[in-house]
């Protein structure tokens, strides 16, 4: 267990805790990136993300990305002529847990999905799945929320501000210069 201050807490309560901050600094660095191959069917426009992605990065079309369109775009399809009759762009929006592509696809086809992939569940047995500067402040933000947990709000707190700071740097260092907007999925992954 990496914090010293979990030990008062019982097994289950200390893998609680790697758990959820594990999760947050996977989410908060974008440490994690994956790529799929989603396989589009004829007449069908919706399709399940992946159960491990929090956030999605971009979707590609061999190598050309499709354009991120707004939920109103999409709405205004939706309501109006339907998603078969769209005429824009090869596109796609994000609802939920749910994609939409459009235009609706005539034929087979693949597309790639690359994304920040949520770290498997951690338990007791397991390593952590982060390492490096992202291992140290995974447990920078566990000693935050323990601190914070037991009452000390002032230590708690400068803790954690101190894990955004840090975060926020080792996010722009993974990901490069900011780009667009991107839509970010599963926000229960944030304590």
């Amino acid at each position: 267990m990496p914090s010293h201050f979990l030990t008062h807490l019982s097994l289950q309560e200390q893998v609680d805790y790697v758990e959820s901050c594990q999760q947050r600094v996977a989410a908060d660095t974008v440490v994690r990136e994956a790529k799929t191959t989603l396989a589009l069917t004829a007449g069908d426009f919706t399709y399940d993300l992946p159960a491990d992605l929090i956030e999605l990065e971009g979707i590609y079309n061999d190598t050309v990305a499709l354009d991120d369109l707004t939920i109103s775009e999409l709405m205004a399809v939706l309501s109006g002529t339907g998603a078969s009759n769209y005429l824009g762009p090869q596109g796609y929006a994000v609802v939920g847990r749910t994609l939409y592509v459009l235009p609706t696809p005539a034929a087979a086809d693949t597309l790639t999905l690359v994304y920040v992939q949520r770290p498997p569940a951690f338990d007791s047995q397991a390593e952590l799945e982060l390492d490096g500067a992202e291992r140290e402040i995974l447990e920078a933000l566990l000693d935050g929320n323990v601190v914070f947990d037991r009452g000390e709000t002032e230590v708690g707190s400068a803790a954690l501000a101190r894990y955004m700071v840090e975060a926020q740097r080792r996010r722009a260092h993974n990901r490069g210069p900011v780009g667009p907007h991107l839509p970010v999925i599963g926000n229960d992954v944030f304590l």
